[in-house]
């Protein structure tokens, strides 16, 4: 499937070099995604459902796109689906810390000195989120009851999955 290209002022070309504004006749305004990659980043169940551990409102609006991008016949050159998935117990989890989610914790970070043996204590803060994506079976499992609606192979899903390229 041809997609159209939109032209603007300051394209950049494949050498480098900016391109000016040029009115291309309609049927020849295309663009090929055979040397291009679709990244689809953590679209999944914590984040999606309004139950997710993560919910973002606004996240499955997303979805129409996505679905659009993978539906349309477009020849990608690899297509890859990040996931987000954390072991229990991770650093980030307020529930490791006995902390409210969304609060902040400064956490000592030990560093060798480069000028003699001491050990220098620095801290880092790092934000404390719910338990989200832990382990794989809620979140992925959601994922493949999406694309098991959407008609996609076991192979392809297999590889949306664990992020190997098609």
């Amino acid at each position: 499937m041809k997609k159209e290209l939109p032209v603007t002022d300051g394209k950049v070309d494949s050498s480098g070099a900016v391109a000016e504004k040029q009115e291309m006749p309609e049927d020849e305004a295309i663009i090929s995604f055979q040397n291009s990659a679709l990244i689809l980043v953590d679209i999944q169940y914590d984040f999606l459902s309004p139950h997710g551990a993560l919910s973002v409102p606004s996240a499955p609006e997303i979805l129409p796109t996505a679905y659009g991008l993978l539906d349309e016949g477009l020849e990608w050159k690899a297509v890859v689906a990040s996931k987000d998935f954390h072991p229990p117990s991770h650093i980030s989890f307020a529930s490791t810390h006995h902390a409210q989610p969304f609060t902040k914790l400064s956490i000592p970070n030990s560093s060798s000195s480069s000028s003699s043996d001491e050990r220098q204590v620095e801290s880092k803060t790092i934000d404390l989120w719910p338990d989200h994506c832990v382990g794989i079976p809620l979140s992925v499992q959601a994922n493949i009851v999406v694309f098991r609606e959407r008609g996609i192979s076991n192979q392809r899903m297999n590889d949306l999955l664990y992020l190997i390229p098609l």
